[in-house]
């Protein structure tokens, strides 16, 4: 009847007004859904190899970089950070948020992965060093979070991977100086 669903066999021709226009409101729902930023962003987190932003594939020549006010943290293993180090090229990930953190590993790996297979390759003359200084930083700049950073500190370590608490700090503090400095 013309009240019969329609289903994946049945015609287009056969369909009945009222479920036209269902299939038609489904399928704009169905794109409205898919255009949604927050589903776009769990599909970027589900997805590593997806990046958000199209970054450019050459360095930056020195002279135009800008230069980052030095910035010393304490690691969650409790060791000293300090960015920028001597003599070393610094991949510094910040992230402000939960997702931002989760999402830091995609930005990682990559570059670590590149890192250790130029290290691989025999150097002709001179011993190879990895000189690359990898930091994540975990910036939190609400006040009351501030007051508990301890325990949420304690926790933080509880969660992350103890084999990079020598690379990670987390900051409860304004970081505006930095911000400025790295246009963020």
């Amino acid at each position: 009847g013309a009240d019969k669903p329609a289903t994946a066999t049945t015609p287009a021709t056969e369909l009945s007004e009222r479920d036209k226009r269902r299939l038609e409101i489904r399928d704009r729902l169905a794109r409205h859904v898919q255009s949604n930023l927050v589903l776009q962003l769990r599909q970027v987190n589900e997805s590593p190899e997806m990046k958000l932003f199209p970054t450019s594939q050459t360095l930056l020549p020195a002279a135009d970089a800008h230069k980052l006010p030095k910035l010393v943290l304490e690691s969650l293993a409790g060791s000293q950070i300090e960015v920028p180090r001597k003599n070393h090229a610094t991949l510094l990930l910040l992230s402000f948020n939960k997702m931002g953190f989760d999402m830091l590993h995609s930005w990682r790996e990559p570059v670590e992965r590149h890192s250790l297979e130029s290290l691989s390759r025999p150097a002709i003359g001179r011993r190879r060093k990895n000189r690359l200084q990898t930091v994540e930083v975990v910036v939190n700049e609400n006040r009351f979070y501030r007051l508990l950073s301890n325990v949420l500190l304690m926790a933080f370590k509880g969660a992350v991977d103890p084999a990079r608490h020598a690379s990670i700090a987390a900051v409860y503090a304004p970081f505006e100086q930095w911000k400025d400095a790295l246009e963020i």
